[in-house]
Formats: C-alpha cells, structure tokens, sequence
C-alpha cells in the first residue's frame, strides 16, 4: 500500500483561535515559572483534532516536503474603539493579525497533523468578521 501525498489540505476549524494574550499561561514551581499552554489554546487544538479527524485527510500525517500555511480567521466580535477613542476607518474583526499562524503551526504538530511544524516555510493570515459562525480556515499547500 503506498502512502497519499497531498498537494493541498484544507480544514475549517469551528470557533475562533486564541488571542495571542490566551494562548499561554505561567505556572510556578517553587521560585521558577515555566510557561505552559493555556486552557483556550487546549480547546482550539481539541477542536482542531476533531476537524482533522473528520476530514478526508484523517490518516495523512505531514512527514515530508516543505509547506506553505495560510489561516483565515473568522472572528465573532468587531473592535469598535481603540484605547477608548473610536477607530478611524473601523469597526475591525477583533484579534491579532498575525497570532493565527504560529499558534495553528504549533497546533498542528501538537495533534499530529505534521511531524514538526519547522516544514511550514512561509504563511499567510487573514482576519474576517462573522458574527453568526467564527471559524479558522486552515489551508496548507505543498511547495516542494
């Protein structure tokens, strides 16, 4: 039996990624601190898994080539003021721009999608506004 090799996947991942400021937590032993994986950053790679398992990808895990990782990211609320003043050309979807994309790669490796998220060698992140189906669409293409 010979192995699939996909060009390109794609995933849509229910609910909105985490905010950069969600993504970690600090936890103390004694006078050190490690940083550990917040519990949203948990649920996102839960709800990630669940995507991948049910997509036509399940038994495809990235273990070769190199890839190119784009995410869109649907958010649910709309920022509206910034630093209490109104923002000037807004309301903007809430969220960082670039947070998606290392958290997704890190998510990635983490539920098995990729062996090491070092394969992903360029991406790109969009943020839209949908107020009635916060998503994170997740596409990764091949490039060699």
């Amino acid at each position: 039996m010979s192995a699939r090799v996909a060009e390109v996947i794609h995933i849509i991942v229910p609910g909105p990624p985490p905010k950069k400021n969600e993504r970690h937590r600090i936890v103390r032993h004694g006078w050190r601190g490690a940083m550990m994986n917040s519990d949203k950053h948990e649920a996102f790679c839960s709800r990630l898994f669940f995507a991948w398992e049910r997509s036509p990808y399940k038994p495809f895990k990235i273990a070769d080539g190199v890839w190119f990782l784009e995410v869109v990211a649907y958010w649910d609320k709309l920022a509206h003021k910034m630093k209490g003043e109104p923002i000037k050309g807004g309301p903007f979807p809430r969220g960082d721009f670039d947070a998606p994309l290392s958290s997704i790669a890190d998510a990635l490796q983490t539920i098995g999608a990729i062996d090491n998220d070092i394969r992903i060698e360029d991406g790109s992140t969009k943020k839209r506004f949908d107020k009635k189906r916060p998503r994170v669409e997740i596409t990764l293409r091949r490039i060699r």
